[in-house]
């Protein structure tokens, strides 16, 4: 089962410049308690743009058109459309984690979303998490808070929310 990780901004702001906008321990700290023994896809420049790679304690599945991209620590796969059938309908999570355009192509195929949605935005960014509909989703609301961003110096409001797809 195919699982969208993501945090955004009040108008689905997620990057810029191939960075995150936001650092926020509390998001950070689901990230990795939820991804922490599982699966995880991403972009290649998702992937570059990481301080620390690979990501400890997660499998770590690239996505590249650059069939020479290849890595001894990572999993790198150029056919999507070949993974996604391959998994579409596995009982395992394997959790999306980005960019956009990988947001965008598995979005169709996913069956839940774990969004942070940061109570702020962001009028420089330049990458955005694809438009969806909320009405064909449960949403639970998992964490409710604030907390200092570290990149703006600011305390935030936000919440972490589940959306389960209806079937």
């Amino acid at each position: 089962m195919f699982v969208i990780i993501a945090a955004i901004g009040q108008n689905r702001e997620l990057g810029y410049q191939g960075n995150l906008i936001w650092k926020i321990k509390k998001d950070q700290s689901n990230f990795k308690n939820t991804t922490l023994g599982k699966k995880i896809l991403m972009g290649r420049k998702t992937y570059e743009s990481l301080p620390k790679k690979p990501l400890l304690g997660r499998n770590t599945i690239i996505v590249s058109n650059n069939n020479n991209y290849s890595s001894d620590l990572v999993e790198t796969i150029s056919d999507v459309s070949s993974f996604i059938n391959q998994n579409k309908n596995t009982d395992e999570k394997i959790y999306i984690c980005g960019g956009a355009k990988i947001y965008e192509t598995f979005l169709p195929f996913c069956k839940q979303m774990l969004i942070t949605e940061i109570n702020a935005s962001f009028e420089h960014a330049d990458t955005f998490f694809p438009m969806f509909n909320k009405e064909d989703w449960n949403t639970n609301v998992l964490y409710k808070g604030c907390d200092l961003d570290y990149y703006s110096k600011k305390f935030l409001n936000f919440r972490i929310v589940e959306y389960s797809k209806y079937k």
